[in-house]
C-alpha cells in the first residue's frame, strides 16, 4: 500500500536549527530546547511561563537524580554495612533498594507543573458555556507511539520469526543496510482506540522518522481508518533537537467550538519532559510500555494485565464530559481537576521515615504527590487533626499503632500513594496494608480493579471491580484475566492479541476462533458465571 499522508516536523518548519544528538537512536530523537509557538498563542505568555515551569523541570529532575544517587549508594547484598534507624532496629539492604526505588517512582510520577492557570489566563471562558454540538464537542487528543501505544526494538537477523503477537519490519539505515524491528502494541490498544473514536480526533505526534513511523502505523492502523488528522513526525535523516508543541498541530477551527482548537486538546504520552512548558498542563502521562529487552528478546511477561490503556479511557471519558458540557472551560482545566479529586478527603500523615525534613515538608516527594492528587498532608496527627491514612515506610511506627487502634483510619505502605497516583484512582487500602491481618475491608471500600494484585478471584467479586462505563468487550476481557490462575493468563494474553488482530482486520472466522479457544481456557460454566455477573448478554 502507498504511504499514508504525514506531517514531517523540520527545521525549516519550526523557524530555527539546533544540535544534533548523537546519543539518541536514528529513528528517533527526543530534544530539551523549547520551541516557542507560533499562530494560536502569543509568545509573551509562553515566555512568562517557561520560567515557573523551568524551576519545576529543574527541581523534579534533580529529585529524580538524588534518588538514583542514593539507590547508588545503597549497601550491596551481602555486605555488612546495614544500617540502624532511629529506634536503633537493623534496616536490611533489601528495604533499603526499595525506599530507593519508590522515591524514584515518585519523582518519576510527578507532574513538572502545578495544573492551568486560572480560566482567563488559559484561554478559556471562565464559565460554563452551553453544550457543544457532537463534532465540536470532540476532544483533539494527541497520541505519542513509542512507550505510550507500543514498544519496537532492534532485533538482530539471526532472530529468526517474530514471537505470535509481534510484528517486524526492515528499516534501511542512513549508513547503508537495513535494520530488523519488533514491535509489540499495549495490551487492548485496538479496543482503547476504537473507544476514543466516539468522543475525540486523533492525531499521532511522534519524535520518530517518517519511515519508521509509516511501518508503526502499518501495523497498528493498515487502512489508516483511525488515524485519519494529523500525523507528525520527523523527515528521515532529521535529528534537530526541540521540544515538543501542541502549536505545531495547527488544527483548523471546528464549527460550533467557542475558543481554539487548543482548547479541546489532551495529549496521551509516557513523557512529559519532551513537551513544551505550556504544553505539558495538557499531558496525561502513562506509566511506560516495555516487553522487549536487549536484541529484542521479549521480557517475561508481567502476572497482571496491563490496564494502563483502561485506565486512560477512564480518565478522557471523565474529562470530556465536563469539558465539553461546560462544566469546565478547558480540556486541560478537566484534566487539572480529576487529579485534584484523585485523593479528594484524603486526610494523611506521613511516617516510617518518608518525611525527613518536617520544617520543609514541600521537598518530600511523597508530600508534594500526594497534594497534586488532592489530599490533604499533616506534619503531626493530635486531637484536633483529621486523619484518615498513615502512610508508612515501616509497620512499627507510633503513628501506625494508633491508625490500627482508630476505626476510620487506613495504616498503609506508600506503594498506596504511588499507585493511586499512577493509575488516577485511589486504591484500595486493604491491598496496601501494613499489618493485612488487623486491616478489614470495610464496606464503603470498593476497590476499582483491587483484583491486579490478587492471585484469582470468584466471579460474582467482578461488579466491583470492574466499571461498567467501558464496553462489555473490554469488561470481558479483563474479568477473564482477573478470574484465571496465574499459570493461565500468559495464554489469555496471547489470545486476547489475536483476538484485537483479527477485530481490527474484520476477520470474523478468526474471531470465532479466538473465542472457542477462550472458552474452552476459561470453561463453559465459568465463563457463564462471569457474563451473568456483568450483565452481558
Amino acid at each position: 500500500m502507498a504511504p499514508p499522508k504525514l506531517t514531517p516536523i523540520s527545521s525549516q518548519a519550526l523557524g530555527g536549527g539546533w544540535e544534533v544528538d548523537d546519543d539518541e537512536p536514528a529513528h528517533r530523537s527526543r530534544g530539551t530546547q523549547p520551541v516557542q509557538p507560533t499562530g494560536l498563542r502569543e509568545r509573551a505568555r509562553t515566555a512568562r511561563l517557561h520560567a515557573d515551569h523551568t524551576t519545576q523541570e529543574e527541581r523534579r529532575k534533580a529529585d529524580v537524580r538524588e534518588a538514583k544517587k542514593q539507590r547508588s549508594c545503597a549497601p550491596r547484598a551481602g555486605s555488612s554495612s546495614d544500617s540502624k534507624d532511629a529506634s536503633g532496629a537493623c534496616t536490611s539492604t533489601s528495604s533499603h533498594e526499595r525506599e530507593r526505588s519508590l522515591q524514584e517512582m515518585a519523582a518519576l510520577l510527578l507532574p513538572l507543573h502545578d495544573g492551568p492557570e486560572s480560566p482567563s489566563k488559559a484561554g478559556g471562558s471562565g464559565s460554563p458555556s452551553r453544550a457543544l454540538s457532537e463534532d465540536a464537542a470532540k476532544l483533539e487528543l494527541v497520541l505519542d507511539l513509542d512507550h505510550t501505544l507500543l514498544h519496537a526494538a532492534e532485533a538482530p537477523p539471526e532472530r529468526g520469526q517474530p514471537p505470535r503477537g509481534v510484528h517486524a519490519f526492515n528499516l534501511g539505515r542512513p549508513s547503508g543496510g537495513e535494520s530488523r524491528y519488533f514491535v509489540r502494541t499495549r495490551d487492548a490498544l485496538h479496543s482503547f482506540l476504537e473507544q476514543l473514536q466516539l468522543f475525540a480526533k486523533l492525531h499521532v505526534y511522534t519524535m520518530a522518522s517518517k519511515s519508521y513511523t509509516w511501518h508503526v502505523l502499518n501495523a497498528i492502523d493498515p487502512d489508516l481508518s483511525i488515524f485519519k488528522n494529523k500525523i507528525l513526525c520527523r523527515s528521515d535523516g532529521q535529528s534537530e533537537i526541540f521540544d515538543k508543541s501542541i502549536t505545531h498541530i495547527q488544527i483548523s477551527p471546528t464549527d460550533g467550538r467557542e475558543g481554539s482548537a487548543e482548547d479541546a486538546m489532551i495529549i496521551v504520552d509516557d513523557r512529559e519532559d519532551v513537551w513544551d512548558p505550556y504544553s505539558r498542563e495538557a499531558v496525561l502521562k502513562v506509566p511506560p510500555f516495555r516487553c522487549f529487552g536487549q536484541h529484542g528478546v521479549s521480557l517475561p511477561e508481567p502476572p497482571t494485565a496491563d490496564v494502563a490503556l483502561m485506565d486512560v479511557l477512564r480518565v478522557l471519558r471523565k474529562v470530556h464530559r465536563d469539558w465539553s458540557s461546560g462544566l469546565e472551560p478547558t480540556a486541560r482545566a478537566a484534566l487539572h481537576s480529576y487529579r485534584r479529586g484523585v485523593l479528594s478527603g484524603v486526610q494523611l500523615v506521613l511516617s516510617g521515615g518518608l518525611l525527613q525534613d518536617a520544617e520543609q515538608p514541600q521537598r518530600c516527594l511523597y508530600w508534594r504527590l500526594a497534594e497534586l492528587y488532592g489530599a490533604k498532608c499533616h506534619l503531626t496527627w493530635t486531637s484536633s487533626t483529621t486523619v484518615t491514612h498513615v502512610v508508612s515506610g515501616r509497620p512499627d511506627t507510633g503513628s501506625v499503632e494508633k491508625a490500627l487502634k482508630s476505626p476510620n483510619v487506613h495504616a498503609v505502605k506508600p506503594e498506596w500513594l504511588l499507585d493511586s497516583a499512577r493509575r488516577w484512582c485511589k486504591q484500595c487500602e486493604a491491598l496496601y496494608a501494613l499489618r493485612p491481618e488487623q486491616h478489614l475491608l470495610r464496606p464503603d471500600e470498593t476497590p476499582f480493579y483491587a483484583a491486579e494484585n490478587s492471585s484469582e478471584l470468584p466471579a460474582e467479586k467482578l461488579p466491583d471491580i470492574i466499571p461498567s462505563d467501558v464496553s462489555d468487550n473490554d469488561r470481558l476481557k479483563a474479568a477473564i484475566k482477573f478470574i484465571l490462575p496465574a499459570a493461565k493468563r500468559e495464554q489469555s494474553f496471547k489470545l486476547f492479541e489475536r483476538f484485537d488482530g483479527y477485530t481490527s482486520k474484520n476477520d470474523g472466522v478468526g474471531k470465532q476462533e479466538v473465542l472457542t479457544e477462550i472458552t474452552a481456557l476459561v470453561g463453559v460454566e465459568q465463563l457463564v458465571n462471569v457474563l451473568n455477573a456483568l450483565n452481558i448478554k
